[in-house]
């Protein structure tokens, strides 16, 4: 385990050296050439995906960085942006998934002040698709939107309901009319 860590230090150090900071700061590995982009594991075996987006008014500073940060099986666990090149996170967002990989959560920090400005979460059937989405805009933790999708035994959508503020009523229903090979023939 310890030559396992000291190639990841290892391979952090060499990383650290070809990327660029933009300036004498602390947080400015983030920012690097325009057009770089590095995957580093960390020690817990997530990524964290570096980049930078070009100097959009030409003035050689930075004016935009990304940081994603990924599980190992690829899902987006973590987004931080720097809106302004200040190396100062203004939005934070948080990502959970089920053990399908299927999106399951988000919480999103769109101020950094460490509370939730917005959240939403999804449900999943057997087959992985979609039965509920609520969104919450205002991080109160009462979803304000919610979506029910209901599928039939082969899978096929077939009603879409939303409530577009969460008074017990659905203010849009779709339904779904499906031929016996699976084919959409009427949507009402």
């Amino acid at each position: 385990m310890k030559i396992k860590n000291k190639f990841r230090t290892l391979y952090l150090l060499i990383l650290s050296f070809l990327i660029f900071s933009c300036e004498n700061n602390e947080k400015a590995v983030l920012c690097f050439s325009p057009q770089a982009k590095a995957q580093v594991p960390d020690v817990s075996g997530k990524f964290v995906e570096l980049q930078k987006f070009n100097d959009s008014n030409g003035d050689g500073k930075v004016d935009y960085c990304r940081v994603n940060t990924y599980d190992n099986k690829g899902n987006r666990l973590v987004l931080q942006v720097d809106s302004n090149g200040d190396f100062r996170y203004e939005s934070i967002k948080t990502y959970s998934y089920d053990d399908d990989g299927n999106l399951i959560a988000f919480e999103n920090d769109s101020n950094a002040d460490g509370k939730v400005d917005s959240r939403g979460k999804s449900t999943y059937n057997d087959s992985g698709l979609q039965t509920s989405y609520a969104y919450d805009n205002e991080g109160d933790g009462i979803f304000d939107f919610i979506y029910i999708f209901i599928y039939d035994l082969k899978d096929n959508l077939l009603k879409s309901q939303y409530d577009y503020n969460n008074d017990g009523k659905f203010e849009y229903i779709s339904i779904n009319t499906y031929d016996e090979n699976n084919n959409l023939i009427l949507q009402e």
